[in-house]
């Protein structure tokens, strides 16, 4: 198993284990979108779990958050996963999340503003 500083550049367990107890090296950005919470982390291992390519140390999620679903005391579930191979690649990717995240929740705010039909035509 191999692991990777956010340059890209392999480590050691030790030093693996240290910068997972440090949340501002671990959080590469964090987007609150009304319910909708994105998160880029590092993550320092290999997640592509595959010998083809660069390896994937970076990852993007989306969760639901306790105001979409007032019944949760946490996080709801993650709605969206992507990983990346580099800090650049995944700053873009969290921003490229938030713009179709935006993009949903206004649907969403859009959907809800319509009148509903009964299904008759007038």
């Amino acid at each position: 198993m191999e692991i990777y500083d956010r340059e890209g550049r392999p480590q050691n367990m030790a030093w693996f284990n240290e910068k997972c107890a440090d949340m501002e090296y671990k959080r590469v950005l964090e987007t609150q979108i009304g319910p909708y919470w994105v998160s880029t982390v590092w993550l320092g291992l290999d997640h592509s779990f595959s010998d083809d390519g660069p390896p994937l140390i970076f990852e993007t999620m989306v969760f639901a958050t306790d105001s979409r679903d007032p019944e949760r005391d946490t996080l709801g579930p993650d709605l969206d996963c992507l990983r990346w191979s580099t800090e650049q690649e995944a700053i873009k990717g969290h921003q490229d999340m938030c713009t179709l995240v935006r993009a949903t929740y206004q649907g969403e705010l859009d959907y809800e503003g319509s009148e509903e039909s009964n299904g008759s035509e007038m």
